[in-house]
């Protein structure tokens, strides 16, 4: 019997090595020029061993599918994963295309415009569509987008039934399938000490233009009673710091020491340098040593113990897509800190609506015992989505939750 000729990579294999190989040298160089500067960091983060693809599944819930995206030069690949099957699906668009169809989608939502519907509905049949068969009996998604798919909202999309998705399942963001499950094994525990809820609301009311960044520092009102309407929720524990009380001093004080921080505030992305994209607090004090700014390295460097962090302003879900880290901006950053789970917004949010969304979020979440966090949301969305006048995902599709969605 001859022996069979060795079978000939595809295109598709050969572009995926060539990608995993460049991962790996952009993922070391990033790492060393990161622990180079925050020695730290190496021992916080502590090198994980990379899932295998049982370990993924041992992740998986029943009502629960991992879906992890690999874009290349020459096209995309998903990885769907549930607790008893992982299969590869190619998408039937190129990823120069792939990306002009996402950019046109986010101006899209961003500008309020309805042919949005038309475009949701092209890229589910682009993105989801190959997979849609395996996906129907799983109602909690677990995305892990890679490249312009970090740019893409799922939650909008419109399904074959021409409904959204966030209407037929709970959807969580995760950078990579390790990093999903350091997140839940991640969940702390020393909270016996530990106050319930830290928040803080509309430092601009305090006159936070005296920083630099004055384009962004009108006043937040909205962001002031979100704040203030959590305390009610969470109980006498709760801090709630507004105006001039919402201070770097105060967040560097008291962030390791409650269960959920919750800001809402000005957000500012630095795309250059995504570290130092930072949230707009309050000026500092005359004498003080910070300027008022929370940056993502300041905040990578605490050892936060919140199961939660909430990052209620503009574009703190944005950043640059490191490979193997996902987006590195402030989202990462609280990651790094050690919360398991961050709920951040991809676009710049309208300031009432988003303070609707995110009360309702809190209530949903706080309602009764049982309640995943993604399901809190998957919940607020559809409120607001039954809502006259914020119907259009402009209004709720603007906020995810990346890591353990639990």
């Amino acid at each position: 019997m001859r022996p069979r000729a060795p079978r000939r990579e595809t295109r598709t294999e050969s572009a995926l090595k060539r990608k995993q190989a460049s991962a790996r040298l952009a993922l070391d160089d990033f790492q060393a020029r990161l622990y180079a500067a925050h020695p730290d960091l190496r021992v916080n983060r502590a090198a994980v061993p990379i899932v295998s693809a049982a370990d993924a599944q041992r992740l998986v819930p029943p009502a629960a599918a991992i879906l992890e995206f690999v874009t290349t030069p020459d096209g995309t690949v998903a990885f769907v994963v549930t607790a008893s099957e992982m299969r590869g699906f190619e998408l039937p668009i190129s990823t120069e295309r792939l990306g002009a169809e996402v950019r046109v989608f986010r101006e899209q939502l961003a500008n309020r415009d309805l042919r949005a519907g038309a475009s949701g509905r092209r890229l589910f049949d682009l993105v989801l569509g190959p997979m849609e068969g395996l996906l129907k009996n799983h109602k909690d998604l677990i995305i892990v987008p890679d490249g312009v798919l970090w740019d893409l909202p799922f939650q909008a999309l419109r399904t074959g039934g021409n409904r959204y998705l966030i209407e037929t399942a709970t959807i969580s963001y995760a950078p990579s399938v390790t990093v999903l499950r350091e997140a839940m094994q991640r969940r702390p525990r020393d909270w016996e000490d530990a106050g319930a809820l830290l928040a803080f609301g509309d430092p601009a009311a305090a006159g936070a233009a005296a920083n630099n960044d004055t384009a962004s520092a009108a006043s937040l009102p909205d962001a002031g009673h979100e704040a203030t309407a959590l305390a009610r929720m969470y109980g006498p524990s709760s801090r709630v710091y507004t105006g001039t009380s919402a201070s770097e001093e105060r967040w560097k004080a008291e962030a390791e020491h409650h269960r959920v921080i919750h800001v809402a505030a000005h957000g500012v992305l630095d795309n250059s340098s995504p570290l130092y994209s930072h949230i707009l607090l309050a000026p500092p004090a005359a004498g003080s040593e910070e300027d008022g700014l929370l940056e993502a390295w300041e905040i990578m460097n605490m050892q936060l113990r919140a199961d939660l962090v909430v990052l209620s302003a503009c574009e703190t879900a944005r950043g640059q897509v490191a490979p193997g880290e996902g987006v590195v901006g402030l989202m990462w950053a609280v990651f790094v800190a050690g919360s398991p789970s961050t709920l951040v917004s991809q676009w710049q949010v309208d300031s009432s609506s988003a303070t609707a969304l995110m009360v309702g979020f809190h209530r949903e979440w706080t309602r009764g015992a049982g309640m995943s966090k993604a399901r809190a949301l998957q919940q607020a969305s559809l409120t607001m989505l039954r809502t006259p006048g914020l119907s259009h995902p402009f209004y709720w599709a603007g906020f995810v939750l990346v890591g353990d969605g639990r």
